[in-house]
């Protein structure tokens, strides 16, 4: 697949959308060297670092997105803290929907950043369907409460040796740390778990929800906005994460990818890299030379 096909989708998916918990579309444009997409500022930056607390504000943002997503028929695939950005008033929004994709039924396309890969989707042939999706949350809200990720990957540098690792590890026993709540670990339990028993797997984001994990967290008011923001600047951010008792989360190597199945040539991995306009949106720049492939939008 084309960088040329992949931005077409990408665009295609994000005019589907309108949600508080997604970062929009505002337009398109194109010069005679890169494609933009005009985006929703998010001015927050994003969530990774931000796991000392309010772990479950932002999980109930995240399903949020994911449920919006899903009543569209389309797979995320790519969530972890660095594709969750924060607006000025410290809401999550899910962002880039490079692997993203509309499927009816399932796919058998491998894609996603590894550590967040559910095992239908590493073990061939790869077919999954929207409770990947799922699967994911679990590790994100793990990685929230735990400080680290559930799976080791053997430090290895090559991907699909690394695949290959965490999945032996996911066939282990998940253990949990001692700070981690017993609400907490109950909840990430039934997210990791393999098909049909995943939560969310047969009852989506309703069954989620209905976790006693839950029990008090108002959903409607976060839906309308109306929940008052655990973060009161998060411009400040970037330096309250650098705090010298702030405990780092083990280092992840490399982001989402994606490879057709039968495909052993490189990943198509279109370059971005983010700008922030004057009236205050997000700038993506697409660092291909589109010229060549004629591209219209």
């Amino acid at each position: 697949m084309g960088t040329c096909q992949s931005l077409c989708w990408e665009r295609d998916l994000l005019n589907m959308l309108d949600s508080n918990f997604i970062v929009r579309l505002h337009r398109t444009l194109k010069d005679q060297q890169f494609v933009y997409f005009l985006l929703e500022a998010a001015l927050g930056g994003d969530l990774y670092g931000m796991f000392n607390s309010h772990q479950a504000f932002y999980a109930g943002c995240v399903i949020a997105a994911l449920e919006h997503l899903h009543e569209r028929k389309i797979i995320y695939r790519d969530l972890k803290p660095e594709n969750i950005m924060l607006d000025t008033r410290g809401y999550g929004k899910i962002c880039d929907m490079g692997l993203a994709r509309f499927v009816v039924g399932k796919t058998n396309t491998q894609a996603g950043t590894p550590d967040y890969m559910a095992p239908e989707m590493i073990d061939p042939p790869h077919y999954h369907d929207n409770s990947a999706d799922w699967w994911s949350l679990g590790v994100l809200v793990y990685e929230m409460m735990c400080q680290q990720l559930p799976f080791e990957d053997d430090e290895l540098e090559d991907t699909g040796e690394r695949l290959l690792a965490i999945r032996r590890s996911q066939e282990m026993r998940l253990d949990f740390p001692a700070t981690c709540p017993a609400g907490g670990r109950a909840f990430i339990a039934k997210l990791l778990r393999k098909l049909p028993h995943r939560l969310g797997a047969q009852g989506g984001a309703e069954e989620v929800r209905a976790h006693y994990f839950w029990q008090g967290f108002d959903f409607g008011s976060l839906h309308q906005q109306a929940m008052k923001s655990p973060v009161e600047r998060p411009g400040h951010r970037e330096k309250d994460r650098r705090k010298k008792d702030e405990k780092p989360t083990k280092k992840r190597r490399g982001s989402g990818w994606t490879r057709e199945l039968g495909d052993f040539g490189e990943f198509d991995k279109p370059s971005k890299r983010r700008v922030l306009a004057p009236a205050l949106t997000q700038l993506v720049t697409i660092s291909s030379r589109m010229a060549s492939f004629g591209f219209a939008i």
